[in-house]
């Protein structure tokens, strides 16, 4: 068989070569095909049986960078966490300095108390000593204060013209002030009997 397709062959060749042949000799000669050996010539015009698959081609550089895209839409706010533990008590801090020295009481209190059978404004109280307020002030049957500073000191009375009293003061409408002290002066104004 292969040789008669080579007989073929070279028959076609020579009657080329001598002009003695036509179209349709040279295409059905074509459609011949010449096996020599274990190599296999086909001259059809048709297509022949695809290859197998070629071995995986090596991968290609990383190409460039995107662009940076559009910034999304704010998420929802989440759910507020568990309250956490309570810390540790912290350290105690440093003394601040200390303070300027108050002014401190500087004075005592002498409250003068007039009881009358009339009117106790009628009568004018007079204290003399280390004063810190005013030492004239009229009667009072609730009390009136004097404010006075450290030292000796006396109360007296004026007893309204024309009328007869008796008056009497208590041990306090006189003696000793001390700071801080308070002391009470009553004095009592009565009608004389008969």
């Amino acid at each position: 068989m292969r040789l008669i397709k080579l007989s073929i062959i070279v028959l076609s060749i020579i009657a080329l070569a001598t002009g003695f042949t036509t179209i349709g000799y040279i295409h059905s000669v074509l459609a011949f095909s010449l096996d020599v050996g274990d190599i296999h010539m086909n001259f059809d015009n048709s297509q022949g049986t695809p290859g197998p698959q070629g071995s995986q081609g090596e991968q290609g550089e990383q190409g460039p960078k995107g662009d940076k895209g559009e910034k999304g839409d704010k998420g929802d706010t989440g759910s507020q966490g568990e309250r956490g533990e309570k810390g540790d008590k912290g350290d105690k801090g440093d003394i601040g300095p200390q303070g300027p020295p108050g002014e401190g009481i500087k004075f005592g209190v002498l409250t003068a108390i007039v009881h009358t059978e009339s009117s106790s404004s009628a009568f004018t109280i007079h204290v003399t000593g280390n004063l810190e307020s005013s030492g004239t002030i009229p009667g009072s049957e609730s009390g009136t204060h004097v404010l006075l500073g450290f030292g000796r000191y006396t109360v007296t009375e004026d007893v309204p013209p024309m009328t007869p009293f008796l008056t009497s003061f208590s041990d306090d409408c006189t003696g000793l002030m001390n700071i801080g002290e308070e002391k009470t002066c009553t004095i009592n104004n009565t009608h004389p009997p008969g």
